[in-house]
């Protein structure tokens, strides 16, 4: 919405959802590149409603992990940050797969999110400490699936 070119890769080669979630086809993507079967330009869609770029998985995995640290992701992100202001890239939850700390080395920062009611606190501490140990910026956290309900609690003033 301020002009900057932005993409979305969906990094979650287990479960993903994001061309689901958007309503795209999930037929090419990222696990395609990274074993030569597509091109970028192959990839890359476009969402209509909202312009946001984006680039599914292409299906699941039998070996995220492999192609998580696979030097064609890396070239991959090396090719479109030549083209992209932002990219944002979703992976699986920190604390079920390492999957998400194999995609860290090409990220400029981590917003990291959390499912309200159903994260415990001590997870949260030991998933924040990992990132930490990481090495690379936590930008902040997200909280999200707050119900309508609970969330006036958080905002109502005292008189």
């Amino acid at each position: 919405s301020h002009g900057e070119r932005t993409l979305l890769v969906d990094c979650d080669l287990r479960l993903p959802n994001i061309a689901k979630s958007l309503g795209m086809n999930n037929e090419l993507g990222i696990i395609d590149y990274c074993y030569e079967k597509a091109s970028l330009q192959d990839i890359i869609k476009t969402d209509e409603q909202s312009g946001l770029d984006v680039v599914s998985t292409g299906g699941r995995a039998n070996n995220p992990s492999q192609i998580l640290s696979s030097a064609k992701l890396e070239a991959f992100f090396q090719e479109v940050r030549l083209t992209y202001a932002r990219i944002i890239i979703d992976t699986p939850p920190i604390s079920a797969v390492s999957d998400s700390l194999l995609v860290l080395p090409h990220v400029d920062g981590v917003l990291y999110t959390i499912k309200f009611n159903a994260v415990k606190r001590k997870a949260i501490t030991m998933n924040m400490r990992r990132l930490m140990d990481s090495n690379v910026p936590v930008f902040g956290a997200v909280l999200n699936s707050l119900k309508l309900s609970v969330s006036g609690y958080y905002y109502t003033t005292l008189d």
